[in-house]
């Protein structure tokens, strides 16, 4: 047996089934990794699920309409098809009326041809009533829809029946803040306004006064009291605004100047704060790699979302869970108890303290699992030795300056 196939023994293995296991994660409470040694890893990290709440809650009213509509709907369509049938055969009767020589039968076809004219067209108007019958019963389910539909605030509350998970917290835990800040060309104009207002003049004035200075400097030129620079400048503006881009780059190059876009930062908008986080598994013993199989599958489970079913057909999607993510420390101290007969005695106790700053509910936008990622080694069992889980969080939401100054975000 090469190196690449080595089987590698639990080191506390019982004799449970694999496929005792239990898959259902209401029987748990929690699923963390390590199970040994925890004291090792002081910072953890804990995973909780919530559930969006749709801001729609919609009642069965109107389903009488729907189903009168339904069978509306139906008769006209039989109907129109009894009548399309009755025509043809009409038509059939017609033609063999035509091409017969003896007058009794001829008329004999005339007139179940001319019935069954009738008949058709009796049916078509029927057809057509039925529709409007089913038109009509539509309606009223639209209308019985919106009056019962109860519109009320979006909510997300935890999952019920779900283990949250906790894990170590990986090296290098990191928090970004970034922002949409692009450059923007103010122009001449622009940059003449700006510099007014800066001074403290009104909007309307600093640019009134722009324009009248941009004016200015064009009749300065056609009667030759401009520098040659700034002469070409202004022809250079001029050439941006009215010629053609080739024209407007050829009189930048003969003229050797260029017009200043006077850049400036302009604020746009937060960006969606991420977080990667990178886990590496080496399960010790069954009990351990069954905690991370349970744990990949819950991420991964809950990161899809559950199809919106219409009948045979996937209509569309609810949204997948968020997951609440929370990064501590477990502080400890001793306290000062007393028993019940009031004998004091001491009692080391541990306490959470969050490790940077709160994360908003978040989406998990990936998911990427690598087994055995260094050797090829497997538990008795057929199990990996070795998983590495590599998970991409983006925030529901943006945050803003009063998140972080009052809440802590």
């Amino acid at each position: 047996m090469t190196d690449t196939e080595t089987t590698v023994d639990y080191s506390e293995y019982d004799s449970e089934s694999i496929d005792d296991m239990i898959d259902d994660f209401a029987s748990e409470s929690k699923l963390e990794y390590p199970l040994k040694d925890v004291d090792r890893y002081k910072a953890k990290i804990k995973f909780s699920l919530v559930k969006v709440i749709p801001p729609v809650s919609i009642g069965d009213v109107g389903s009488e309409h729907i189903q009168k509509s339904r069978k509306s709907f139906a008769s006209a369509k039989e109907a129109n098809k009894n009548s399309r049938q009755a025509k043809t055969s009409a038509r059939e009767n017609l033609n063999t009326a035509r091409l017969t020589e003896l007058s009794q039968l001829k008329r004999f076809h005339q007139n179940i041809a001319e019935r069954e004219i009738r008949e058709g067209e009796r049916l078509r108007v029927e057809s057509i009533q039925h529709a409007k019958e089913g038109s009509k019963h539509l309606n009223e389910a639209a209308k019985e829809f919106f009056k019962s539909t109860n519109f009320k605030n979006r909510k997300v509350e935890e999952r019920k029946g779900v283990p949250y998970i906790q894990l170590y917290l990986p090296v290098g835990f990191q928090q970004n803040d970034s922002f949409q800040i692009p450059g923007t060309e103010l122009g001449m104009l622009g940059a003449g306004v700006l510099e007014g207002m800066n001074s403290g003049r009104g909007v309307l004035d600093a640019t009134m006064d722009q324009f009248s200075k941009g004016l200015s400097s064009i009749f300065d030129m056609a009667e030759g009291a401009l520098s040659p620079s700034q002469a070409a400048v202004v022809g250079a503006r001029l050439a941006n605004k009215i010629a053609p881009a080739e024209v407007a780059q050829a009189f930048s190059l003969v003229a050797g100047v260029t017009v200043n876009p006077n850049l400036r930062s302009i604020f746009k908008g937060v960006n969606l704060r991420e977080y990667t986080f990178q886990f590496k598994f080496l399960p010790k013993s069954k009990k351990e790699s069954e905690s991370v199989e349970k744990i990949i599958k819950l991420f991964r489970t809950y990161s899809y979302p559950e199809v919106i079913e219409m009948g045979p057909v996937a209509a569309g999607y609810n949204y997948p869970d968020l997951f609440r993510i929370s990064v501590f420390v477990d502080k400890k101290k001793v306290v000062v108890k007393e028993d019940a007969e009031g004998n004091e005695y001491e009692e080391t106790v541990s306490s959470p303290v969050r490790v940077g700053n709160r994360m908003k509910d978040c989406y998990l936008r990936s998911v990427s699992t690598n087994y055995n990622s260094s050797s090829m080694a497997f538990h008795s069992d057929g199990r990996p030795v070795e998983i590495d889980l590599a998970l991409n969080f983006v925030e529901e939401v943006t945050i803003s300056r009063k998140d972080i100054d009052q809440e802590g975000f």
